[in-house]
């Protein structure tokens, strides 16, 4: 059984009034109460500033210096908590401070999110753990909604154990369906890989296909490789669920010659 700990929610020394020792006195507090709850596995998540999940690990070794820790921060776009640390900084100071399992989680999608991951495994040997967002919230009709399908999220929970990932998971907009499809995907990647190991005798090497000329991919690929102009034209998606007049305006793009159509993913940014 694991148990969850998150920040404390004010600012701590040297940017507020609490004190480190006050701060590692209130994660004690917290964790010592989880692990009398009998919790075999600390997961402390979601923390924007480095000192603080420092005090959280530290507490953690003074009420069981023997329970394993999974250290998460959250990052924005850039890879970057909310102090500025880059991943370049904090996985040392992670490893350094004696997490068992370090990572990020929350914040952002899986896409950014395998960046950070990727420059963290380029750094540490440690086990790594990654729990995005289930993308980032877009407003629907006046409800933020989580766009990022359970599909879409078990293809990068694949893609984060081909970059070393241990711990795969989900944060907010994460639903059982998202998890379920995940785990589905990761223990078909697992017997892909057992039967890709297997060597029956006798069996030549593969052969290789042909690559495909350009020219002869699609009617795209022919106008680029004749050196033609191209017309693209982008489709902004629809706020609710009806796509009919998206669906007309193609056709009628279509109709007037244009070559290709590009529909964007999350096209209007606003200000919090």
């Amino acid at each position: 059984m694991a148990g969850s700990v998150g920040p404390i929610g004010i600012r701590i020394e040297p940017l507020g009034k609490t004190s480190l020792e006050e701060t590692r006195a209130a994660f004690r507090d917290q964790i010592r109460a989880l692990v009398d709850g009998g919790v075999d596995l600390l997961i402390m998540e979601t923390f924007g500033y480095l000192e603080e999940l420092h005090q959280a690990i530290l507490a953690a070794r003074d009420v069981n210096p023997k329970i394993p820790v999974v250290a998460l921060v959250t990052i924005d776009e850039d890879s970057n908590t909310l102090d500025g640390s880059t991943p370049e900084t904090f996985t040392p100071r992670l490893e350094e401070w004696g997490a068992d399992v370090i990572g990020c989680n929350c914040s952002i999608g899986p896409v950014a999110m395998l960046d950070a991951i990727e420059r963290m495994r380029a750094i540490t040997s440690l086990p790594l753990a990654a729990q995005p967002n289930a993308g980032m919230p877009r407003s629907v009709e006046g409800r933020n909604i989580y766009l990022c399908s359970p599909e879409y999220m078990a293809s990068y929970a694949r893609k984060f154990v081909a970059a070393g990932v241990r711990l795969v998971g989900g944060c907010c907009g994460t639903t059982p369906d998202h998890i379920r499809v995940m785990k589905s995907a990761l223990r078909v990647g697992e017997a892909r890989t057992r039967t890709s190991n297997v060597q029956v005798k006798g069996d030549s090497a593969p052969a290789i296909a042909p690559a495909v000329p350009l020219a002869e991919r699609s009617k795209l690929g022919a106008k680029i490789a004749n050196g033609e102009f191209l017309t693209m034209v982008e489709i902004v998606p629809p706020k609710g669920t009806d796509i009919r007049k998206e669906v007309e305006g193609a056709r009628f793009l279509k109709s007037v010659g244009v070559d290709a159509i590009n529909i964007p993913d999350s096209p209007r940014p606003r200000r919090a």
